[in-house]
């Protein structure tokens, strides 16, 4: 419909206007790209990307996990508040987790750079 997409693991997610506007000013937009996304703006979610729990270190206010999702390592930083921690915690605990389209980083998988 005419906006940019990105897909991870089967979970699409629609670029925010700003970063659609800058999208559509460039000439050849790479197709093959790479997202990151900082461990804070991961959250835990019922219904996004699959993963499991491989080590859970409770950090006092916070939770760090490191879950393998597709054969990748992901490391979620969670505030405690936000969780059930013996749902989440445990190791092969199965989760699901999602971020905001708004601050991802997505870069050229060909040259690495940065396209915003």
């Amino acid at each position: 419909d005419g906006q940019w997409t990105f897909n991870v693991y089967g979970k699409d997610f629609v670029l925010p206007e700003d970063k659609q506007a800058k999208l559509n000013e460039k000439e050849n937009v790479p197709t093959d790209v790479v997202v990151g996304v900082r461990p804070v703006h991961i959250t835990i979610c019922d219904d996004g990307i699959d993963a499991t729990v491989d080590v859970s270190e409770l950090m006092g206010s916070e939770l760090h996990l490191h879950v393998n999702s597709n054969g990748q390592d992901i490391v979620i930083v969670t505030p405690t508040v936000d969780i059930d921690l013996n749902t989440v915690g445990g190791r092969f605990n199965k989760i699901n987790y999602t971020f905001r389209p708004d601050l991802v980083h997505i870069f050229d998988k060909e040259t690495e750079l940065n396209i915003f």
